[in-house]
């Protein structure tokens, strides 16, 4: 998506999979790619840098991209302790850099209109939500993926927190934010493959939250909004209905949206939709709900 907009200019690519190295090379030429990142953050001076990473690397590589001053955008989740998201978003204030979290989910179609309507009021007052996602991959999974130790976790942190994320968002379009969590996991081989959680706000207006790998073969993508006012129902990215009618939505691709915002915000000097706040906020929700399934309780956000 970047490669094609007029803005961007691609100066390195840095991979360990020496398979994934040479198709690379064949793309675009072997003198921008690479197996080592810190060299190429050194020879190439980038203006941004795109962390696609296994999760627990995204710490170091992001630290040292804003060290040089580039803008990044990490793929979700931020980090897998709160400790490293903690030290990322310090590094991005300290150095003046867009720290943006990958988020495509973000600009589907159908939930870009929904959040308008919800900022325009036109449900009336927000009372709740539903957000499922998932898919029956869990077989076919990257091994790290699978492994919490380098994931930290399964699929709460994973795709779950695309559902997160969006669940946050929605507080936020209704002028609040989730201040309490609760969540069960279903695990296999000590990784959480199912994951059913909430989030409420201190009004007691309730987010249910679903993620899985051990669903249906293609993605799932399901949301409801309840409004005082009607409900908005989400079957796919691209339809959005309102109680039994259809609404139209603008189109577009998710991802090519997600970067073109990143690139407007550096080009713009202007904020990304969703922000290092937003992806630490992110953080706090995905490791409340992670310790709710691990104490059995309903627990705080902090």
């Amino acid at each position: 998506m970047l490669e094609a907009d007029a803005r961007v200019r691609l100066v390195g690519i840095v991979d360990v999979d020496a398979d994934a190295r040479a198709k690379a090379a064949a793309r675009y030429g072997s003198d921008r790619v690479t197996a080592d990142y810190t060299a190429t953050l050194a020879k190439t001076s980038p203006d941004a840098v795109v962390v696609s990473t296994p999760n627990q690397t995204h710490c170091e590589v992001a630290l040292h991209a804003l060290e040089v001053r580039a803008h990044v955008l990490c793929e979700k989740p931020l980090s897998i302790r709160m400790s490293d998201a903690r030290a990322m978003e310090q590094a991005a204030r300290s150095s003046g850099r867009i720290l943006k979290l990958g988020a495509n989910h973000h600009f589907f179609p159908a939930v870009v209109e929904a959040r308008r309507l919800m900022k325009t009021g036109t449900l009336g007052g927000f009372l709740s939500a539903e957000v499922a996602v998932g898919h029956g991959r869990l077989a076919t999974l990257p091994g790290w993926l699978r492994d919490p130790t380098m994931s930290g976790g399964g699929t709460l942190i994973d795709n779950g927190s695309h559902a997160v994320l969006l669940a946050c968002k929605l507080f936020e379009a209704s002028g609040s934010t989730a201040t309490r969590a609760g969540c069960e996991l279903q695990m296999k081989n000590g990784v959480d493959v199912l994951a059913k959680g909430f989030v409420e706000d201190a009004q007691g207006r309730r987010i249910d939250i679903r993620s899985t790998w051990i669903g249906s073969e293609g993605y799932e993508f399901h949301v409801v909004i309840r409004g005082e006012e009607g409900v908005l129902t989400i079957p796919d990215p691209g339809t959005l209905m309102r109680d039994d009618r259809a609404l139209p939505v603008h189109e577009g691709f998710s991802w090519a949206l997600d970067t073109a915002d990143f690139v407007r915000a550096i080009v713009d000097g202007d904020s990304p939709e969703v922000g290092v706040g937003d992806a630490m906020r992110c953080m706090s929700v995905i490791m409340a709900l992670y310790e709710s399934a691990a104490r059995g309780e309903h627990v705080v956000i902090p």
